[in-house]
């Protein structure tokens, strides 16, 4: 068994040891909240509210007839109180943590109290200009992709297929920016480092520009202009990669309780940083490309051509893959922050997004590439 094989299974393996702790986790919160929902009487966020209860101010009976005169959605968007901040005590963490939860927003706590009947469609949130762009680069780009490396398919197509997804990618990004600057759909929640909404938007939004870079400069399609900028955009692409692990672990961490300020983490926040903690490990991998880049230039890159005739495919190839697996992440969280499921199911199906989108092309590409590639040598070439 060659080494690129060799390292393929292992990469796969490092990837699902740390996917599944995470989708465990999940479960097992589902069963704690469960459980503390005996023992706390709170107001249930909910998209739509269908139980009707009075107000101190309002009348039984007045409001009993108005419930009878209308009643299923229709009645719910009539008699919805006015959405407030409630406080609600999460019971399972060991600091019986207070948090503030917002009425539709599920990034604090999670959905798992929402009846199915009240949850948006998949259709209904995803239904926005910016998740159809992330859309249109998960669905007709990436598959494609991952077809073509299923089949050993290297041909011009593909070639074209990276320079659109690179394309895809570095609009996504730029979007997630002008998102957090116009405020559209994102929660003004004040939460801790990463957690927060808008901060990690910012963090998928660089990662994005980040990967859709290292794509196009790995690629044979890299052009000419882009290649000057060897001075200065590796370096800041090392930066990107390398918070990209770094602040997930401040944020659970909270090192010399630099953020003791800012609100603590709830269960559900504890577990999306753990698993954002799982992917920026993988995602600091790409450190040591964008090093390369910075100090050997185009002269180092031509000679790693030369000796490794598919190393410009892979090398372009698994950057895209980190790029699918961010988007997909992201469409995941705007789910569960929507309520569309709980994270118990959302995580999961990340899970196998990323298996379909990068961990099985990757493990195809290096079967079809063979002793054409290199992973540790091409470095010193």
């Amino acid at each position: 068994m060659t080494v690129p094989k060799i390292r393929s299974i292992l990469w796969s393996g490092l990837i699902l040891v740390l996917i599944t702790p995470i989708t465990f986790s999940f479960h097992s919160q589902d069963r704690i909240v469960q459980h503390s929902r005996h023992n706390i009487n709170w107001f249930t966020p909910t998209r739509t509210q269908t139980s009707l209860v009075p107000s101190p101010g309002i009348e039984s009976e007045g409001f009993s007839k108005s419930r009878e005169s209308i009643t299923g959605r229709s009645a719910s968007l009539a008699f919805r109180p006015p959405a407030i901040n409630r406080q609600i005590s999460l019971g399972a963490n060991k600091n019986d943590i207070i948090a503030l939860v917002d009425d539709g927003d599920y990034l604090v706590t999670d959905s798992v109290q929402v009846r199915d009947e009240d949850r948006p469609t998949l259709l209904e949130t995803l239904n926005n200009p910016r998740d159809i762009l992330a859309l249109l680069l998960i669905v007709p780009i990436a598959g494609s992709v991952s077809i073509c490396n299923l089949f050993g398919f290297y041909t011009d197509v593909y070639t074209n297929l990276e320079i659109a997804s690179v394309g895809l990618g570095i609009v996504s990004g730029l979007a997630t920016f002008l998102q957090i600057a116009t405020g559209y759909k994102i929660t003004n929640h004040s939460r801790r480092l990463l957690v927060n909404d808008s901060n990690v938007n910012i963090y998928a939004g660089t990662y994005a520009l980040a990967t859709s870079w290292l794509a196009l400069r790995a690629s044979n399609a890299c052009p000419g202009w882009l290649i000057s900028m060897d001075v200065i955009l590796p370096w800041v692409c090392i930066f990107v990669f390398l918070l990209a692990a770094v602040i997930p672990a401040i944020t659970l961490l909270n090192p010399g309780n630099c953020l003791d300020e800012s609100p603590p983490l709830s269960d559900t926040e504890l577990l999306r940083a753990r698993g954002l903690l799982g992917i920026g490990i993988l995602a600091s991998v790409f450190a040591p490309d964008c090093l390369a880049f910075g100090l050997g230039g185009s002269e180092w890159w031509d000679r790693v051509s030369a000796l490794h005739p598919s190393q410009q495919v892979l090398e372009s190839s698994t950057s895209l893959f980190a790029l699918y697996a961010n988007e997909s992440s992201m469409i995941a969280h705007r789910c569960g922050r929507a309520g569309v499921a709980p994270f118990r199911l959302l995580v999961p199906s990340f899970a196998a997004v990323c298996f379909l989108l990068a961990i099985l092309p990757c493990i195809a590409a290096l079967y079809w590439m063979g002793e054409s590639v290199s992973f540790f040598s091409f470095y010193r070439a």
